[in-house]
């Protein structure tokens, strides 16, 4: 079977930005946080998105939201990695949408179920607090946010899960 559905979730493909250019930045950690997509055809992922958010090197909860999630496979990388875009929106009006987000098998990607990572690298639009908010990399510790989990297109169970961790900034 072919790596071509996707958990809906977050992440990579873009430059990594060093840590010096983010000093004065406002951050924030991602924690507690996970996502659950259904596999509705081969390019397209819905499913629900648990978000919690605390600044950076505090417990301070700045945003602890549920909402749906859209994951859209946009294309393939030379080696067949989807490349896809997540759309997130939560009550009151805050959403984002990623870009160049790319999935990595982790398992046997010809088995209907395998373990997967995803980075996100870039977020091309987003309101609220996510307006011009983007993942957090170093040379050290954080590669952005970083989304693990399972991918599950068997027929018994079409359902895709992850589990989210990393930092995202404000420059």
């Amino acid at each position: 079977m072919k790596f071509q559905i996707v958990a809906a979730t977050f992440f990579i493909t873009s430059t990594l930005t060093s840590g010096a250019s983010w000093a004065e930045s406002i951050c924030y950690d991602v924690v507690e946080s996970s996502t659950s997509t259904t596999n509705i055809t081969s390019t397209l992922q819905t499913g629900q998105i648990k978000l919690k958010l605390v600044r950076a090197g505090t417990s301070d909860v700045v945003f602890n939201k549920t909402g749906t999630l859209v994951g859209v496979i946009t294309g393939t990388l030379p080696d067949g990695r989807p490349i896809l875009t997540h759309t997130a929106k939560f009550s009151e009006g805050f959403s984002y949408t990623t870009q160049g987000d790319v999935a990595t098998p982790m398992g046997d990607p010809t088995q209907c179920s395998f373990a997967a990572i995803e980075f996100i690298s870039h977020i091309a639009r987003g309101t609220k607090l996510f307006d011009n908010l983007q993942p957090y990399f170093d040379e050290t510790v954080y590669n952005g946010v970083v989304a693990t989990g399972e991918i599950s297109n068997c027929p018994d169970l079409n359902r895709n899960t992850f589990s989210l961790a990393g930092r995202l900034c404000k420059p």
